[in-house]
């Protein structure tokens, strides 16, 4: 489980550092661009529930800037201490031409693409939502 939270970070790392972007700046890319991926679908999910279904409100501004702040942490703490991104992404780049190594960066890319593929729909849903 862990190897494919890496993987989903390690893809999007990669592409920033194929653009020579340094190894830090493309790691906190990965890291931001993943975190307000899977926060804005948990918001979105959240106001289309109390839409249809009448829930309560879960997520408010408060809750979202504690949220953030969790996830950054959290990010800290599996990725930073001692440059480990670093060894497991030279690990990864070593590795990157076998098939194993092809199979899971495929898995990854299209989990995060699915991500941005359910974000641009809660969007659609929300503008048909609010002009028709």
């Amino acid at each position: 489980m862990m190897e494919f939270y890496y993987m989903m970070h390690y893809v999007i790392y990669r592409w920033y550092r194929k653009h020579n972007e340094d190894q830090d700046s493309s790691m906190v890319y990965a890291m931001s661009i993943l975190g307000g991926q899977s926060l804005l679908l948990l918001i979105g999910v959240n106001h289309y529930l109390r839409l249809f279904l009448g829930l309560p409100m879960f997520f408010n501004k408060p809750y979202i800037v504690i949220c953030t702040i969790l996830w950054f942490f959290f990010e800290y703490i599996v990725f930073f201490p001692g440059g480990r991104y670093k060894d497991i992404f030279n690990e990864f780049d070593k590795q990157r031409y076998t098939l194993k190594m092809k199979s899971r960066c495929n898995a990854a890319k299209i989990f995060n693409f699915s991500l941005v593929a359910l974000n641009l729909l809660l969007l659609i849903l929300g503008d048909y939502l609010n002009h028709h």
